[in-house]
């Protein structure tokens, strides 16, 4: 259906409980939507081909499947889903695709000169303009599990910048792998062999890391709230000024650990083995210590009585 810019423009500035707008299939081909504040907006199947979309407001907007064919993208497009869209010859120079999805996307011959992609999102079915790498533009490559098993028959060692949230790994083993800067949010690392891994900025939010062996890791600047690390090997792991928010340490092994001046709130340690472990700095008032094994070496805050706080002194 083909909409006059009048009838657009009214769609667009009227406001109706605030809500986003369905502009699903709509030939929009040549139209001039420079300065247009389309946030949240569905223009998936669209057509917007040589279409003007300069400086206006696409942060969050569907172009699921849409075709944006030399359309002119220099502008914000942060979280947007370009899914499947065809962006051949787009002009998409010095615009900003933070954290944008662009699986399965057509970029041949667009114009990506300047273009943010941190974080944004692609697979094996998005196709790039020759020699563009997308990697070392910091936009992140989106596994699907099928892919990540062959990855991993293949015992391949670098799985560094993957999206691999909610991955299953369970038992597997990624000893002295690098998975610096990637995203396993979600995923299942139950049982799985770690030690020795770079996990430097990874995303472990939400993950389950329960009896994984993480020995030697190195885990500065990784995101970990409300992980399960649940009897986990984690001796002599550095894990200093961290925020370790609601974290299952229960029955885990954090002996050596550096846990100094690391916020510990609603975390449970309940079991955990504190030998040897630096906890100076914390908040272990915050934290379940109930039945927590520390001996003579554990460095706790000024003033802190473990014992009160249901830790028991064994050698």
């Amino acid at each position: 259906m083909k909409m006059s810019l009048k009838e657009l423009n009214d769609l667009i500035n009227r406001k109706v409980n605030d809500r986003s707008y369905d502009l699903r299939g709509l030939d929009l081909s040549h139209a001039n939507l420079s300065y247009a504040i389309l946030t949240g907006f569905d223009l998936s199947g669209a057509n917007l081909s040589d279409a003007n979309l300069s400086m206006a407001d696409l942060n969050k907007t569907k172009f699921i499947g849409a075709n944006l064919i030399k359309a002119n993208l220099m502008t914000f497009l942060m979280e947007a889903d370009l899914s499947e869209a065809d962006l051949r010859g787009a002009y998409l120079n010095n615009a900003f695709l933070n954290r944008a999805n662009l699986s399965g996307a057509n970029l041949n011959g667009a114009d990506l000169s300047g273009t943010d992609l941190r974080e944004a999102l692609y697979d094996k079915d998005t196709k790039w303009p020759i020699g563009f790498n997308p990697k070392k533009a910091g936009a992140i490559h989106r596994v699907s599990q099928e892919e990540l098993d062959k990855l991993i028959k293949t015992k391949i060692k670098d799985l560094s910048g993957f999206s691999l949230c909610y991955a299953r790994l369970g038992k597997t083993n990624l000893s002295g792998a690098d998975l610096s800067g990637t995203d396993l949010s979600g995923a299942d690392l139950s049982g799985a062999d770690l030690s020795g891994a770079n996990l430097r900025g990874a995303n472990l939010s939400g993950t389950n890391l329960s009896k994984a062996n993480l020995s030697g890791a190195d885990l500065l600047y990784t995101s970990l709230i409300e992980t399960d690390l649940s009897g986990a090997d984690l001796s002599g792991t550095n894990l200093c000024s961290r925020y370790l928010i609601n974290i299952n340490f229960s029955k885990a092994d954090l002996s050596g650990a550096d846990l100094s001046n690391a916020r510990l709130n609603k975390s449970n340690l309940s079991g955990a083995n504190l030998r040897g472990a630096n906890l100076r700095g914390t908040n272990p008032s915050e934290a379940d210590l109930s039945k927590t094994p520390y001996d003579k070496d554990t460095k706790w805050p000024d003033g802190f009585n473990p014992k009160a706080a249901g830790a028991i002194l064994k050698p």
